[in-house]
């Protein structure tokens, strides 16, 4: 066996480093000057050219197995003077030599004769636990080829002229150009020494940045906020800083008085967090001629002075101190969305809580969740955020800004942390402003700002930020239906029976309403149940207190809307319960309204649901019907007068025969979609002349003609005519109504026409 080793030694001694190559590896190396030349391997590198020496070196400290195996020490130079190298153009230096082509060979019989002529230059690379090896670069041929001698064995290679780029090189391009590189989001402060000229008696102005818990601040870690966006323009200008061009080696102090160096017109130090990493930038004046640079020195590099861009340093230089701090008077990042609770007191003891869930808002209290208006509780938080400091007045208050008992008192919650305000007396010289402290952890500072009206929106908001739902039912889960009056008594009930299973062979449930001659029309009912699944107020009107039950009818007897319901509980069980909506003062065709089980808040909904009662549920007597975009034309008559004719023409809606009306779908939804699939009475009685006049309907108090195409479209469109008269008396919201010729006339609720009418209000003439 030691035989076998001892000849294998020596067959790898004698034919050297290819022996232990594949064949594959051979072949495919065999086109380079060297083909067993490895980049990665080389730890020092000698340049001579001329009288000139220049020496790197890279400590072998590791490699990076992520890069192509690449070293992670950066190269040093270390003559003709000490400074970091450019890795960059090393490594360019090392893979041209690594995959440099052989352009023809020089055999060593011609060797001799060949004319190297007066040499560019010569590279030693240096290895690792290897011997070193060197290659000379001679004069340039014709063809745009150099000839290289490796200086191992003699041998010589024309290759083409690139290589010649390398020894041709000057040495700034070898040096680090990177004067500073900390990546701005691991910058965790910056201090800045700003003067206003160069001689040491000039004034020195110092700023201080600090980032703290992710918020930057000017002074130190309980200071004032920053502005983000001055602090991203100071983080973009010094974390990144790259030399164009060196202006002087080693100069004296003369010279760096004469650069603005000495001492620097801007000094600029920062760091990461814990100070890990550090660095120092000293800026100085303009290059002559050229006003887009200045000179730069790094006090921790070799006294060096770089040319580099100016532009970005001006900004540092002319900037006023008290421009760095944030001018809003609510310093968050992240906007109104990263906030998760509001809370609002005011000094006479009302309150605003809300926490967002989610990404919902709901009002913190007791019992069930109450759901807030999100996008409006967001918008009062953006104008929140929006507001501005007018005037900065320290940390000491005056007795008459009353801040220590003030009249409002703000928190906002952000993750962890809280940011509150105290806001105090209003300004007498500034309509609008108060005098406010920023209270921020265990620092505060006391402003003037200008609040808006955000002050009232904040104790408005108990009402006006309450999500408008009152109650929301199912229509399938209801199977009965009461309205009681102010003593108890039940003025109208219906009720779902299902069929017993095994009578019917598709078994349905049906509606009854209790006094309904003729039958009960059950989709009529189930529509009517419908508007009760979202039921909105239109506004708020007042928080649950025993007074304001009084004031708004719903106290101490209320009218009542019972509706029985049969859900399922928490448990999974099916269950029966009421659900009683009481009813309150009637404002029109509003009624207030309270809902115990909902919001803790009084609201004014519309009263047509009422009416609808009134108007009953039996079957319907159809005057006519048509779908709304089948209307080619409308005319309302108010008694024998013409108010309007609508025509509509192939692209738009013409009216009075001349104006082009300016929002076309306005006028379809309001006066043409609430009469869509027919209009139809009930309540019906014989159409008599006595009974026509009795009811408003001879001459009708309004007629409304409609023309309506056929399916087809061809030929003249067919007439749809209603007339409308007196109040049917069965609410606010019901008129007599008939068609002429019909026999019958009839109770009709009149939304369509009021909603017509309302455009009409609108619009009162040509537009």
């Amino acid at each position: 066996m030691l035989l076998v080793l001892c000849t294998a030694l020596g067959v790898w001694l004698l034919l050297g480093e290819p022996a232990t190559q594949t064949s594959h590896e051979v072949g495919t190396r065999s086109a380079y000057v060297f083909p067993f030349f490895k980049a990665q391997e080389i730890v020092r590198i000698e340049l001579l050219r001329g009288s000139e020496r220049v020496v790197l070196r890279r400590p072998t400290r590791g490699f990076d197995t992520q890069r192509s195996n690449m070293p992670t020490a950066g190269w040093k130079l270390l003559e003709p003077l000490e400074d970091r190298a450019d890795d960059a153009e090393v490594n360019r230096l090392l893979n041209g030599i690594q995959y440099l082509r052989i352009g023809s060979r020089i055999s060593p019989a011609e060797r001799a004769e060949y004319r190297f002529g007066q040499p560019l230059g010569k590279l030693v690379f240096y290895r690792d636990g290897k011997a070193p090896f060197a290659l000379t670069v001679g004069a340039p041929r014709p063809g745009a080829v150099v000839p290289v001698r490796d200086e191992r064995d003699g041998s010589i290679y024309q290759v083409k002229d690139a290589l010649r780029e390398h020894l041709e090189r000057p040495l700034w391009m070898l040096r680090d150009k990177q004067l500073t590189s900390i990546r701005r989001e691991d910058i965790a402060s910056v201090s800045l020494e700003i003067r206003g000229g160069v001689g040491p008696g000039d004034p020195v102005r110092e700023l201080r940045l600090v980032l703290q818990e992710g918020r930057w601040r000017v002074g130190g870690p309980r200071g004032e906020h920053a502005a983000r966006s001055v602090v991203d323009e100071v983080l973009a200008a010094v974390g990144y800083v790259k030399a164009v061009g060196i202006a002087k080696d080693d100069p004296s102090p003369a010279e760096l008085r004469e650069f603005g160096l000495n001492p620097p017109l801007l000094r600029i130090a920062f760091s990461t967090a814990g100070e890990a990493q550090q660095a120092i930038l000293d800026v100085g004046r303009q290059v002559a001629g050229k006003p887009q640079r200045r000179y730069l020195r790094v006090p921790r590099r070799p006294l060096t002075v770089y040319e580099g861009e100016g532009a970005k340093f001006l900004p540092l230089l002319q900037r006023p101190p008290e421009d760095y701090l944030d001018p809003a008077l609510v310093p968050l990042e992240g906007g109104e969305s990263t906030i998760s609770e509001l809370r609002a007191t005011f000094d006479d003891g009302a309150e605003l809580h809300l926490r967002r869930e989610d990404k919902d808002w709901q009002f913190v209290a007791a019992g069930p969740p109450q759901p807030a208006r999100t996008r409006e509780v967001d918008a009062l938080l953006e104008q929140l955020l929006s507001l501005t400091v007018l005037e900065r007045h320290g940390k000491e208050a005056r007795p008459e800004w009353s801040l220590d008992d003030p009249e409002l008192r703000v928190q906002l919650r952000q993750g962890k942390a809280w940011i509150r305000l105290d806001v105090g007396a209003a300004s007498d010289e500034t309509p609008g402003a108060h005098y406010v402290r920023l209270r921020d952890g265990d620092a505060h500072f006391i402003y003037l700002a200008d609040l808006r009206d955000v002050p009232l929106r904040l104790r408005d908001g108990p009402l006006e930020l309450r999500h408008r739902r009152v109650l929301g039912i199912s229509h399938h889960d209801i199977y009965g239906l009461r309205l009681l009056d102010e003593a108890g008594k039940t003025t109208f009930s219906a009720e779902r029976k299902d069929p017993s299973e095994g009578k019917d062979p598709n078994p349905l449930p049906k509606w009854t309403v209790a006094g309904e001659s003729g039958g009960t029309d059950h989709q009529r009912v189930v529509t009517f149940l419908k508007r009760f699944e979202d039921l909105r107020v239109e506004r708020w009107v007042a928080l649950d207190t025993p007074a304001a039950r009084r004031e708004y009818g719903l106290a101490p007897s209320p009218r009542r809307l019972v509706f029985e319901v049969r859900t399922i509980d928490a448990s999974g069980e099916l269950v029966d319960e009421e659900r009683v909506l009481l009813l309150g003062q009637r404002v029109g065709e509003r009624v207030h309204v309270l809902y115990e089980a909902g919001q803790p808040a009084i609201g004014l909904v519309d009263a047509s649901f009422l009416d609808r009662i009134g108007l009953g549920f039996g079957a319907k007597t159809e005057l006519f019907s048509f779908r709304w975009y089948e209307v080619v034309e409308l005319e309302v008559y108010a008694g024998d007068e013409l108010r309007a004719r609508f025509r509509k023409t192939d692209k738009n809606w013409l009216r009075d025969g001349r104006t082009v009306l300016s929002d076309p779908a306005d006028f379809e939804d309001r006066c043409l979609k609430p009469f869509d699939e027919g209009v139809g009475v009930g309540r019906t009685e014989t159409a008599s002349a006595e009974r026509l006049a009795e009811r408003g309907l001879r001459p009708p108090a309004w007629k409304l003609v409609f023309r309506v195409r056929t399916e087809s479209g061809d030929g003249e469109p067919r007439t749809c005519e209603l007339w409308v008269g007196n109040s049917a008396g069965l609410g606010d919201a019901s008129r007599w109504a008939t068609a002429p010729g019909e026999e019958r006339l009839g109770a009709w609720y009149d939304g369509p026409l009021r909603s017509l009418q309302g455009y009409l209000r609108e619009h009162p003439g040509s537009e």
